[in-house]
């Protein structure tokens, strides 16, 4: 399969644009997949630079339900009028960020892009075909992101820490390999590996996904203890993994020093061969 980063927050080369966002197009023997769209319609200019053609999509996967994801859902309806596009039932609720003084900012989609007869709502783990698996309902049992204690949802004009139950996560089979591919992984990567494996008959091999260990407005990284934690399991995994958005440069340099080759950079305009 054949992975190109669209959207990340870093590029090796001008032509493309970095931006504060997620997003990926995917070709397997079988489909071309879009996975997020980043913040804006920003991907559209970089596939194109790319010689990507997004008209050609016939899946695309909302990793969850903030706007830095799915911001160009709409662009994306506007060019593809075709694909599906499985998105998690909770993931148009009422999201927000705290900011240092203490004001809530609203951080979730569209709700105008809620009714296009192109979604799929998910509920529940969904296998599309031999290929392509969604998986959701992660539980927060251990190294959950402490980056995500200023991310709350609304509910009943109460907000609450969200435990992200709008997340869900891609895995792609192709022979012996199983890439799971998430967006920011909310609810732990280690949480997402295990329980993935729990409910399935084979291992991840490969991870594409940030793994929300930086704050960027607040310019702080995971506490290096559970860095090194989530390093060590997947060394002992050995899973091969492609990180970046918002993993972190502090985050990422330890982690390289803890899984060595296993370990790669995600940047705007990458191709990746799995």
């Amino acid at each position: 399969m054949k992975i190109t980063v669209l959207v990340e927050n870093t590029t090796r080369n001008p032509v493309y644009i970095p931006e504060h966002g997620f997003s990926l197009y995917i070709e397997t023997k079988k489909h071309k997949v879009l996975f997020d769209t980043g913040a804006s319609s920003r991907f559209l200019q970089n596939a194109k630079k790319l010689g990507v053609n997004l008209q050609e999509v016939d899946i695309m996967i909302l990793s969850h339900g903030h706007y830095d994801h799915g911001g160009g859902l709409k662009a994306f309806l506007e060019l593809n009028t075709s694909a599906k596009i499985y998105i998690n039932q909770l993931a148009f609720g009422a999201f927000f960020s705290q900011t240092e003084n203490s004001d809530f900012h609203y951080i979730g989609l569209d709700l105008t892009t809620k009714h296009s007869d192109q979604i799929v709502f998910t509920a529940e783990d969904i296998t599309i075909d031999n290929e392509l698996e969604l998986f959701m309902k992660i539980q927060p049992n251990k190294y959950f992101p402490s980056m995500n204690n200023r991310l709350f949802r609304k509910d009943d004009n109460q907000y609450i820490l969200d435990v992200f139950g709008h997340e869900q996560s891609l895995v792609i089979h192709d022979g012996d390999k199983h890439l799971l591919i998430a967006g920011c992984a909310h609810t732990g990567i280690v949480n997402i590996v295990e329980q993935i494996n729990q409910r399935s008959q084979y291992k991840i091999t490969h991870i594409v996904s940030g793994f929300h260990m930086y704050n960027h407005k607040e310019n702080k990284s995971e506490d290096p203890n559970m860095i090194a934690q989530v390093g060590e399991f997947l060394k002992e995994q050995q899973i091969e993994a492609y990180t970046g958005h918002c993993t972190g440069e502090v985050a990422y340099e330890q982690l390289s020093k803890i899984l060595g080759m296993q370990l790669n950079k995600l940047y705007t305009g990458q191709i990746i061969k799995v």
